[in-house]
């Protein structure tokens, strides 16, 4: 099913297109000037929101494109984990908001706009949540205040 961004519906909250999801064409990927930092986790925000604005075009496949395990203590999604690596999803955040400049995409793209100011708030909520539970005052210090940016 192929479709453009005027012809979906509205993403709730709980449903957002992630890295395992997605495949770009190699041109859009260069086209975007996507560079992803390194030695960083949770990129693969970066690797999904920057050439978004880039696809006038979306092609849905009901097919499991990779199977991601979870439940290791370790793994970069663990809440002990992230609330340790929460100045690298600060980091993300900031390098999606520079990205893309929303109010400068057309008002052809409103649906896509919406999306993505959708995701940075999800972004930026899960960086909150991880501060507060650290529950240090310097982590307090550091929630998120981009409206400045």
């Amino acid at each position: 099913m192929c479709f453009a961004w005027d012809e979906i519906g509205r993403f709730p909250p709980s449903q957002n297109i992630l890295m395992h999801t997605v495949i770009y064409r190699t041109q859009i990927l260069r086209d975007s000037n996507l560079e992803l930092p390194k030695h960083t986790f949770y990129v693969d925000n970066v690797f999904v929101y920057q050439p978004l604005p880039l696809c006038q075009r979306l092609y849905y496949m009901d097919i499991d494109l990779y199977r991601y395990f979870i439940g290791r203590d370790d793994q970069s999604v663990n809440e002990s984990v992230m609330v340790k690596r929460v100045d690298q999803q600060l980091r993300v955040t900031k390098i999606m908001i520079d990205a893309v400049n929303l109010y400068a995409l057309p008002e052809s793209q409103k649906k896509l706009r919406a999306y993505m100011f959708n995701y940075l708030s999800m972004m930026m909520a899960i960086s909150s949540v991880f501060l507060t539970m650290d529950g240090r005052p310097e982590a307090f210090e550091k929630r998120p205040s981009y409206g400045s940016t």
